[in-house]
């Protein structure tokens, strides 16, 4: 939006990222270089891949707690801006200072509001901003659920620590199976009128990746909680939640398609939605039946 800033500001602003042993450390390295920020800091700790997310307790930059090693870079570097990804990099956190020198943790919506007043703003200065443009706020639709839920909470406080993992899981099984569909459908060797046979061979593939995350995960919550109840309940949650992932990553690209739609562009942003509504939806009805909540 604005080249001109990025080149009086690219040398000057210190800036302290980790990939929180995921994979963005190069794509993310790679775009803040080629856009012009030149002091970037890797927190060494958190560089490499490591399956077991062993200096975080879980490895989601929206939790402030997954900045320890960051913000003690950033006092040996006076940084000004920390950013961090979750593993698959399709998520961030960030934080800034604060007018005392302290750093104070972004929540999404202050992000989303930042950046709309900036690329507002400049899109003004630069004359091209629409005279009937508009702004289109949409609504969470998974607080609106978790609030249903508030009792489950009160309960049980240690649910809402699992709802990260499970939109997780059902996020990217819901992206692998679209992005093959819609690889399918690019190369002309799937059509809509295959729709019921695709679903059933990702029906198939579901109840095998189900099945093994459910017993894995089953055995590991056990074994760290001494609390099977909750074992059960995220297993058969996982189960459910990749289940219904795979059909809806193969099934909205094809209605795409057939509504002339380009699969691409219509299916990543639905199934982001419908998955993170579906497996919290799925998650907090197991534990309300099993724990009767």
């Amino acid at each position: 939006m604005n080249p001109e800033m990025i080149a009086r500001m690219g040398d000057k602003l210190n800036i302290v990222y980790t990939p929180l042993h995921g994979s963005g450390n190069l794509p993310v390295r790679r775009n803040l270089a080629k856009s012009g920020f030149k002091k970037v800091f890797i927190v060494k700790e958190q560089e490499l891949p490591d399956s077991s997310f062993s200096t975080v307790d879980y490895p989601n930059p929206e939790d402030t707690k997954v900045f320890t090693l960051a913000r003690k870079l950033a006092a040996e570097v006076n940084a000004d801006v920390l950013i961090g990804t979750d593993p698959d990099c399709d998520r961030m956190g960030a934080m800034v200072k604060d007018s005392e020198g302290n750093f104070v943790a972004l929540t999404g919506n202050m992000v989303g509001a930042l950046a709309t007043d900036y690329i507002l703003s400049q899109r003004k200065e630069q004359g091209r901003l629409p005279a009937n443009g508009v702004v289109v706020k949409t609504i969470v639709s998974t607080e609106m659920i978790i609030t249903r839920y508030e009792n489950a909470f009160a309960a049980i406080p240690l649910l809402v620590s699992f709802i990260p993992m499970l939109m997780d899981t059902g996020g990217n099984c819901g992206s692998q199976s679209a992005t093959l569909i819609i690889r399918g459908i690019a190369l002309d060797e799937i059509r809509f009128t295959d729709l019921f046979k695709v679903m059933f061979k990702e029906f198939r593939i579901s109840l095998i990746v189900g099945a093994f995350l459910a017993v894995a995960n089953g055995v590991r919550i056990f074994i760290q909680y001494h609390n099977p109840g909750l074992a059960v309940v995220i297993a058969c949650s996982l189960m459910g939640t990749v289940i219904m992932a795979k059909l809806v990553g193969c099934i909205l690209p094809l209605l795409a398609k057939k509504v002339n739609l380009d699969p691409a562009i219509m299916a990543s942003p639905l199934i982001t939605t419908l998955v993170d509504t579906f497996s919290i939806l799925i998650y907090f009805n197991i534990a309300t039946v099993l724990f009767r909540l």
